[in-house]
């Protein structure tokens, strides 16, 4: 709860940043509108597929047992304090997926996230050392007619000797305005 309300505080405190998309297409974020998110009413769903001794949770199922690692590395990568809109992520996200690589595993997961108008979605990956995994993260529409917000954040860790293979897919409504960001 402390670091959602220090990402909110970063968020009411900093100003929109400009965008540039591909060469030539700039934005500046000013006609977003926060209150357009609702994070109580997000319709958005993730299925997991994992195999190989890998573990891959949803936040809510890996705190029980994998606790420390969430807390240890959630929101310390890539929700940063001069990042507005990284910073709305950090303080309403929904859904979050823990995949967690043992030292020595070798393996794949595979995620799908299904969003309505908004979501706001987070990855940790923690490989452990010498461990090998790939992960490939979907994310998409519902309808390919809505409107709405995505914000995804990933964040990696890799220990000594660990390799992860990130791939990262989208099939989002034309007309969903989205934020990805993601730091290892």
């Amino acid at each position: 709860l402390e670091r959602r309300l220090v990402a909110w505080k970063a968020f009411e405190d900093l100003p929109f940043p400009s965008f540039q998309y591909g060469l030539g297409i700039f934005g500046n974020g000013t006609s977003f509108q926060p209150e357009m998110i609702d994070p109580l009413s997000m319709e958005a769903s993730v299925s997991i597929d994992a195999n190989d001794g890998v573990v891959a949770l949803p936040f809510s199922e890996a705190m029980s047992k994998y606790g420390e690692i969430i807390k240890d590395h959630f929101m310390t990568s890539c929700v940063l304090p001069d990042d507005k809109m990284t910073a709305l992520h950090g303080a309403l996200f929904g859904h979050g997926v823990l995949v967690h690589a043992p030292r020595g595993a070798q393996g794949s997961v595979r995620l799908r996230f299904s969003a309505g108008k908004t979501m706001l979605s987070h990855v940790l990956v923690v490989a452990e050392e010498g461990s090998k995994i790939t992960v490939v993260d979907e994310r998409r529409s519902s309808r390919q007619d809505d409107h709405g917000y995505h914000s995804h954040v990933v964040e990696v860790v890799a220990r000594d000797q660990a390799e992860i293979l990130y791939v990262s897919l989208q099939k989002l409504s034309q007309h969903m305005s989205t934020l990805e960001r993601k730091a290892a």
